[in-house]
């Protein structure tokens, strides 16, 4: 027999928590803005050297204070950005990892889910009882180039293919 279990098997407690611990997320970094397509159009594209020139230039007018008197440069909200930039980097990095493993994980279970249903739907197959699967069976596997079984009826509805038919 073959094996498909690659459930993790999570009690409602730790869904509830994760749950939470999102929630709690979201909610602090509301402080976060929302930045819009306009706004995306008129980023500046930030690079390695970009951000090294950054660093250094901080540093040079932090040491030359004196020099920024009446000029519009904020040196407190550039290195205030700066510093945001460096709490905001490891959560990301975090987060990112957190998000490659879930999307890994359901791939892996997708891949577990439909081995285990095409090895059901052999087996149904061979026993003359796959009825209300193999049109869908069909539908996934339908190659002809240029056609397409839709799965779903033109009005958006229901299915195309009743699942119930024997």
């Amino acid at each position: 027999m073959k094996d498909y279990r690659a459930t993790f098997d999570l009690s409602d407690a730790d869904w509830k928590a994760i749950d939470k611990a999102l929630s709690l997320l979201e909610e602090k970094f509301m402080a976060l803005r929302d930045i819009t397509d306009e706004d995306r159009a008129w980023q500046i594209p930030f690079s390695t050297r970009a951000e090294a020139f950054c660093r250094k230039a901080v540093d040079v007018m932090v040491k030359d204070r004196d020099v920024l008197i009446d000029t519009d440069v904020d040196l407190d909200e550039i290195r205030g950005d700066l510093l945001s930039i460096d709490e905001l980097r490891p959560r990301i990095s975090r987060l990112e990892s957190l998000l490659e493993k879930c999307r890994d994980n359901e791939t892996w279970l997708k891949g577990f889910l439909f081995t285990g249903c095409i090895d059901g739907y052999v087996v149904f197959d061979l026993a003359g009882r796959a009825g209300p699967m193999k049109p869908l069976h069909d539908a996934m596997s339908f190659k002809k180039p240029g056609l397409k079984m839709p799965l779903v009826d033109r009005s958006g509805k229901g299915p195309a293919i009743d699942p119930d038919a024997e």
